[in-house]
């Protein structure tokens, strides 16, 4: 029988300067690889949309709701 975890990925990477790419997607092999060390496998990365409302205000300047997308990485393990 196999056990699913779900992790949040790295929320924010930012970027300053060429070459920094290899830094920011690090921060998603080090999630991978502290998982890994407990036994789960990588199944997926999926992103998850989240709505949030800004307030009474921003709804009556239209702007309701601000949508956040986040990284979640599913693992297994036999259990």
């Amino acid at each position: 029988m196999l056990q699913y975890k779900t992790v949040p990925g790295p929320q924010i990477m930012t970027i300053s300067k060429k070459g920094d790419e290899a830094a920011a997607v690090a921060q998603f092999a080090d999630v991978i690889n502290r998982e890994a060390a407990q036994g789960w496998k990588l199944v997926t990365i999926e992103e998850l949309s989240v709505e949030k409302s800004n307030g009474c205000i921003a709804s009556l300047q239209g702007n309701p709701v601000t949508r956040i997308s986040y990284k979640m990485l599913i693992f297994c393990r036999e259990v």
